[in-house]
This record gives C-alpha cells, sequence and structure tokens, in this order.
C-alpha cells in the first residue's frame, strides 16, 4: 500500500466570517469553551486562510470539494449536505 487513497471529496461549508464569529458567540453563551471568543477567533480565521484554505483549493481544482451554503437555516443545510452525499455515492 503507497498510503494514499482515494475518495469522493470533501464538503466545504460556506460562510463568511462576520456569520461564523456570531454564530459562535451565540453559541458562547452556552458552551462553557474557553476559545469562544474574538480573539481567539481571528487566529483560528487566520489559520484557516493561512493552513486549510490552500488544501481546499487543491481539492477544489480537482474538483473534489462540494460547496454548501452554511448561511442557510441549519435544515436547508442539513437538506443540501444530504443532497451532496446522495450525488457523490
Amino acid at each position: 500500500m503507497d498510503g494514499k487513497i482515494e475518495f469522493c471529496g470533501v464538503i466545504y461549508f460556506e460562510a463568511d466570517e462576520k456569520i461564523m464569529t456570531e454564530r459562535i458567540m451565540h453559541r458562547a453563551l452556552t458552551s462553557g469553551r474557553v476559545d469562544d471568543n474574538p480573539e481567539s477567533l481571528k487566529k483560528r480565521f487566520v489559520c484557516f486562510r493561512e493552513d486549510q484554505l490552500p488544501i481546499i483549493m487543491k481539492f477544489a481544482s480537482e474538483g473534489k470539494v462540494h460547496k454548501v451554503d452554511a448561511h442557510n437555516t441549519q435544515e436547508q443545510v442539513y437538506e443540501d449536505v444530504k443532497a451532496v452525499i446522495k450525488h457523490v455515492m
């Protein structure tokens, strides 16, 4: 085995940082997580842009990224994810 696997792709939940910040700060009211704060979020967003987004872009260039609009309601996101899974299976 050469250490490589074939996979159908990745699901990428698209949402802007403003929406993600609002949702995470709302989660912070009950989560008890010490990293649910604006300062930590800024660092997490930088890490995402610098370290993870290039990987997503590489997979996108191979046609292996399935985007889901995460601005939608939880119910719609769930339906969209189900549709992606049904499509790739």
